[in-house]
């Protein structure tokens, strides 16, 4: 590949993990929907987004390792497929034990 085709690569990979990050600054409007539509109490409705900050924030070191080891692709492939299998199935379990297992964890991570 040349440096050119790499260097767009790259930036796109960037994107889509900043993209994926920037749910975690909406879940203003992802709280302010569940307790309109669901009646959850505002503190209901922190529980998961507090997990997925501190699961996010615990595992940065590890997940920095495992990059210096294997590299940013495996880890960026694992980390995408952990992302979407939790806003898939949020989105199949939009009660607080669920959103707290599936945004708070499995996003988390």
């Amino acid at each position: 590949m040349d440096n050119t085709k790499k260097a767009w690569l790259v930036v796109f990979s960037g994107l889509g993990v900043n993209l994926t990050l920037g749910v975690l600054y909406s879940w203003g409007i992802i709280s302010a929907a569940l307790i309109d539509d669901f009646k959850w109490t505002a503190t209901q409705t922190q529980i998961p987004y507090m997990l997925a900050s501190a699961v996010f924030a615990l595992t940065m070191i590890p997940g920095g390792k495992l990059q210096d080891k294997f590299g940013p692709r495996p880890v960026l492939f694992v980390s995408s497929i952990l992302a979407g299998l939790g806003f898939f199935f949020s989105g199949l379990n939009l009660s607080v034990a669920g959103l707290t297992f599936f945004f708070g964890i499995v996003f988390g991570l």
